[in-house]
């Protein structure tokens, strides 16, 4: 079912009180002393990170002088500078309505490289509002053994249909969030691929990319269907989560993990029902 995103997306999850904003700066300032030194952040000056320093205290002070209902509003003036956006709802545990409404495959003959990560992978365990990504949009280097995936983009990733889950897609859209994706030898051991997040707010200007030393995320391959994802913030472990994939790059339910996904989607609505993008601009 195709709708347009009315509903504006809150931003209460963002609100942080003035202690813990400050909380939050002192720990960006050990880390960037701490990892001054390091091969990643040697490349930045330290007038760089000092900026970087003051620009997200200065977003989280501003965040948080701003009543919700302002908030609110700021988000949907943005949103509203844009084309509106439209989205898809489906039903999560109905194979059908996943594989109409997303996007599995490329199109055409996908080569083997492409095909092995083809199909629809469910990042399970993932605290946030997102459930399903999918590379069906993704063109693959060979040279470099790496791709790409628009976050915000037509048909790859699905949000849960809350707020929640609109807000944390609004933080996607808005700034162009991307994940790259560079396949084989992981820094860490293991085969996989190391992720790095970057953010191209017009699709005709090059992506700025997160340095590593501040936050990188890679994903070890367990077997064909399965990877461990890891995250580390300030070279620090946080959260981990598997990707599974739950249908292949034929649109057919992988047998092994689709009834996992199905029994799970029926643990709350939010799990239950979901959206992705229909079309950035329009």
């Amino acid at each position: 079912m195709t709708e347009v995103l009315k509903d504006e997306p809150s931003l209460a999850s963002l609100s942080m009180t003035e202690a813990q904003s400050n909380r939050m700066a002192s720990k960006f300032k050990a880390a960037l002393k701490r990892y001054a030194v390091s091969t990643d952040a040697a490349v930045w000056s330290t007038e760089t990170k000092e900026g970087i320093v003051s620009a997200f205290c200065a977003t989280l002070a501003w965040l948080s002088s701003f009543d919700m209902p302002t908030k609110t509003g700021l988000v949907a003036a943005v949103l509203a500078m844009n084309a509106k956006v439209k989205y898809d709802t489906f039903a999560a545990g109905d194979a059908a309505e996943v594989t109409g409404s997303m996007i599995y495959r490329k199109a055409g003959k996908p080569g083997p490289a492409a095909m092995s990560i083809a199909g629809l992978w469910w990042m399970e365990g993932n605290p946030a509002d997102d459930e399903i990504a999918s590379f069906g949009s993704s063109e693959w280097d060979a040279e470099t053994n790496s791709t790409a995936i628009e976050v915000y983009g037509w048909g790859v990733w699905s949000f849960h249909d809350s707020r929640a889950g609109k807000a944390l897609f609004a933080m996607a859209y808005l700034p162009g969030l991307v994940y790259k994706f560079l396949f084989g030898q992981l820094k860490k051991g293991g085969v996989g691929t190391e992720i790095t997040p970057c953010f191209d707010p017009e699709p005709v200007l090059n992506a700025v990319c997160v340095p590593a030393w501040l936050c990188r995320f890679d994903a070890e391959a367990i077997n064909a269907t399965t990877y461990l994802r890891r995250s580390w913030i300030f070279n620090e472990r946080v959260d981990d989560y598997t990707l599974r994939q739950i249908i292949d790059g034929d649109g057919v339910p992988v047998a092994e993990y689709w009834p996992w996904w199905s029994d799970y989607t029926q643990q709350s609505e939010d799990t239950a029902t979901q959206f992705v993008a229909k079309q950035r601009f329009g």
